[in-house]
């Protein structure tokens, strides 16, 4: 994506904002790593979401955790986009 932009970084900051209760989001992030989640696998989740439900599920178990993940995640990929057009 953008320059300087810290994919990594960005999850896990993202998953501790989404899931903040007794450290919920480390399992999450090692759900990350576990699938080796990169940016580009990130980006065809969000392209699908109703046919990819089940690899969200996988990486993040809990509803509302996940829909807050992947708002943010839409809202980054939006900025980002916007980013690039200026």
């Amino acid at each position: 994506m953008g320059e300087g932009f810290d994919l990594n970084a960005w999850i896990m900051q993202t998953l501790k904002d989404c899931a903040p209760q007794n450290d919920e989001w480390k399992e999450y992030w090692l759900q990350f790593q576990k699938h080796k989640i990169t940016e580009d696998i990130l980006i065809t989740l969000s392209t699908d979401k109703h046919n990819k439900n089940d690899m969200w599920k996988e990486l993040i178990p809990l509803i509302g955790p996940r829909i807050k993940f992947q708002e943010k995640w839409e809202k980054e990929l939006l900025r980002q986009q916007q980013q690039k057009m200026m």
